[in-house]
């Protein structure tokens, strides 16, 4: 009789703090024994830090190098076109079902220097440009995306451009990564080198990048890394002059996004190499 009455005594098991509940936007998979409560506050704090760290970098002054007239050209060349390219712009989390999601991107124009030589260029570039993106979730971590844009003019500058995204994602028990492939194409047309002309800046850019991120409520802290590969080419109008180049590229990022009743809002800081540091503003829908 002791014995069936102690066999019917359930085993419980550690819980995990209310600090980690999965995210409103994910399920889960079930994990067998206690959950990794400790890690994932390590994870969270980690990503922290490096979100924090990541949102200094834009404050802080940037390097003042002497560079020649060449690099100074070549400077410009990349800025324009690292500002369009496809970053993550969200956490990586898993699905617990197959979903699709709408996301517009606001995009601020941070401050740079145009000078190139003795001349100060009248690049006066709008403060911000949207984006629209489109992405699918499969359950199993598939993520496929495309972007577009027609040239729409802006203080007398426009942006057209074509884009496509690819990535697995997987979740490690809390932490949730994701495997990211991509490649965008365009053209800028606006007065780059001169008031009134209308130059054009062709680019192409591919690469790829790996998140990690930790789900804490509503909240998601991530970060990243990538490498990635830009061809550009500056068609100046006023001498028909092609200034062109190909050049490798690294970039870091970190963030933090929201969700919450069929809404999500994300913050993304993204340096790039170390001349260029900017933001990613996004509110995306899902269904």
């Amino acid at each position: 009789m002791r014995a069936a009455k102690r066999a019917a005594v359930p085993k419980l098991e550690p819980q995990c703090s209310e600090a980690v509940r999965p995210h409103p936007s994910v399920a889960l998979r079930p994990v067998r024994g206690p959950r990794p409560c400790r890690a994932a506050g390590s994870l969270a704090r980690g990503l922290a830090v490096l979100l924090g760290a990541a949102l200094l970098l834009t404050a802080a002054p940037r390097p003042s190098q002497a560079v020649t007239f060449l690099e100074q050209i070549e400077r410009l060349r990349l800025i324009a076109a690292l500002l369009l390219d496809l970053r993550p712009g969200q956490a990586p989390l898993v699905p617990g079902a197959g979903q699709a999601d709408a996301t517009l991107e606001l995009i601020p124009t941070p401050g740079f220097n145009t000078q190139v030589g003795g001349k100060q260029e009248p690049i006066d570039p709008p403060p911000a440009f949207p984006r629209l993106r489109l992405r699918y979730l499969s359950a199993r971590g598939l993520m496929l995306g495309v972007t577009a844009s027609p040239a729409v003019e802006v203080r007398h500058y426009s942006a057209a451009y074509v884009g496509g995204e690819a990535g697995l994602r997987h979740a490690f028990g809390a932490l949730h990564a994701e495997l990211r492939g991509f490649a965008i194409a365009g053209q800028l047309r606006g007065p780059f080198t001169q008031t009134g002309t209308r130059d054009t800046l062709r680019f192409s850019n591919r690469g790829a990048d790996v998140r990690g991120g930790v789900p804490l409520g509503a909240l998601a802290l991530y970060a990243g890394a990538g490498r990635g590969r830009t061809t550009t080419e500056l068609a100046v109008q006023a001498d028909g002059a092609r200034i062109g180049g190909d050049n490798g590229y690294t970039y870091w990022l970190a963030g933090a996004a929201w969700a919450g009743d069929g809404w999500r809002l994300t913050l993304e800081q993204n340096v790039s190499e170390d001349f260029l540091r900017h933001l990613i503003l996004a509110a995306s829908r899902r269904w």
